[in-house]
């Protein structure tokens, strides 16, 4: 029976990847509908090897997505960026802040679904650019420059709502950035000692690393996908020469670790949990989910960036895919009690709706979409 399980497991993520991939959605999606339809088959508790997997999925996706945080390309229009990125992240984040309260959610559980669908994927917003050749242009740049300004306001808004305040847990995130520079000063050589091998001894070594510091990090009550991302940042200007190592790592991690983390996350979703009342709910939050970035995006790139229409438009059509950090955000509150199974439901659900309303409008006004991103 076990095997039976994995099996599922392993058809269901594999054949919704190949479906995402002929109809040009992001992959994650398709990892994350994999695990919702697997819930009509098998339950987090028929594959608990998973939940392991997952956490490290967890881990290696928000240290990739901080070694994709280019300082160089955020200094280029650093004051227009930043103030582009907030207003991307701010006017939906207000809006469903009023929205969950008109609906009378709790505050922490607002606060947290208002989080998640106000956050951006950079992943797809980098792979977009990529794609399109847009990644040496001025509009390129901007763009990924807002995303990582959006993403970063994510990371630091979720480690202030769920760090545990104390003088212990301030001197340990001291230590843990302390120990995080210590660590880079000695990691290139390591990697230069050791480079290309067989063994992938830098593979490991940055896994290990990652787990070591997640286990700092949950003793102090911090973060500990905070703390990557803090890793990934601190290491995102890696000589040249040693990138073939973080290509090697983003192969373990979208082949094997990330798609078990979206399958996880979708396996929880209980679709008996949605009554009448929270369908309404849902279906409210995504407008106002969907609408608020577009606008936000929209304006703050219009007014900032000489009114250009073209980058306005195609930045808040991609703000709208949420995908990695939204995901991240809702499982991490999910399984600390911050949200509902039903909540929980709706933060999913909407992720994936905005994700597939954005393809649908990229693909009637010809705009340019995904051939294969992660998400």
């Amino acid at each position: 029976m076990t095997i039976l399980r994995n099996a599922i497991v392993s058809f269901l993520i594999v054949s919704l990847g190949l479906v995402c991939i002929e109809f040009s959605l992001p992959i994650a999606l398709g990892e994350f509908l994999a695990g919702m339809i697997g819930r009509f088959f098998i339950s987090p508790a028929d594959v608990p090897w998973i939940s392991f997997i997952s956490d490290l999925g967890l881990l290696s996706i928000m240290f990739v997505a901080g070694f994709e945080v280019d300082a160089k390309i955020l200094r280029l229009h650093l004051a227009r960026n930043c103030l582009a990125g907030a207003a991307s992240f701010g006017l939906p984040f207000t809006l469903l802040l009023i929205t969950g309260l008109v609906a009378q959610l709790p505050l922490l559980t607002t606060t947290v679904m208002a989080l998640a669908l106000s956050t951006t994927s950079l992943a797809i917003v980098f792979t977009v650019i990529r794609e399109t050749n847009l990644i040496a242009s001025v509009e390129g740049q901007i763009l990924l420059g807002t995303a990582m300004v959006v993403d970063l306001i994510s990371m630091v808004l979720l480690g202030i709502i769920f760090i545990e305040y104390s003088l212990t847990n301030l001197i340990a995130l001291v230590g843990l950035v302390a120990a995080i520079l210590l660590v880079k000063k000695f990691l290139i050589p390591i990697f230069e000692r050791y480079k290309g091998n067989r063994v992938e001894i830098e593979l490991k070594i940055i896994l290990l690393l990652l787990l070591a510091l997640a286990v700092l990090a949950e003793q102090a009550g911090l973060h500990a996908a905070l703390i990557a991302f803090l890793f990934g940042i601190m290491l995102s200007d890696i000589d040249p020469d040693h990138e073939e190592i973080i290509a090697k790592l983003n192969t373990v991690v979208f082949s094997l670790l990330a798609p078990l983390f979206f399958f996880h996350a979708g396996l929880h979703i209980d679709l008996k949990e949605l009554d009448t009342f929270h369908l309404i709910v849902m279906l409210v939050v995504a407008v106002v989910a969907i609408g608020g970035k577009y606008a936000g995006s929209y304006l703050g790139l219009y007014y900032l960036f000489q009114h250009n229409k073209r980058l306005s438009h195609l930045g808040g059509l991609l703000f709208n895919y949420r995908l990695s950090f939204g995901i991240v955000t809702a499982m991490y509150a999910f399984e600390r009690g911050a949200l509902s199974a039903a909540v929980y439901n709706i933060v999913l659900l909407v992720i994936a709706l905005s994700s597939i309303f954005t393809v649908i409008v990229q693909r009637r006004r010809g705009e340019p979409r995904l051939t294969a991103a992660e998400g």
